[in-house]
C-alpha cells in the first residue's frame, strides 16, 4: 500500500466502515428444501442418501 500512500486501515475507515450494517439479532440457519418420493421401503432418497421413515 506504499504506492497509495495509506495503509489498509486506513482505506478501509475512509470507504468501507460507513456500508457496514450491524450483524443480525439471531444467527442465521440454512435450509434447503427437496421434493422426495417414499420408496416402498419407507425410506427417501436426497442426495443418492437414504433415509428412513419409521422411527
Amino acid at each position: 500500500m506504499h504506492h497509495i500512500g495509506q495503509s489498509r486501515r486506513q482505506l478501509f475507515d475512509a470507504v468501507e466502515r460507513a456500508a457496514l450494517t450491524p450483524l443480525p439479532s439471531e444467527p442465521f440457519e440454512y435450509a434447503e428444501w427437496k421434493t422426495a418420493k417414499v420408496h416402498p421401503d419407507y425410506h427417501v432418497e436426497v442426495d443418492k442418501t437414504f433415509y428412513s421413515l419409521r422411527g
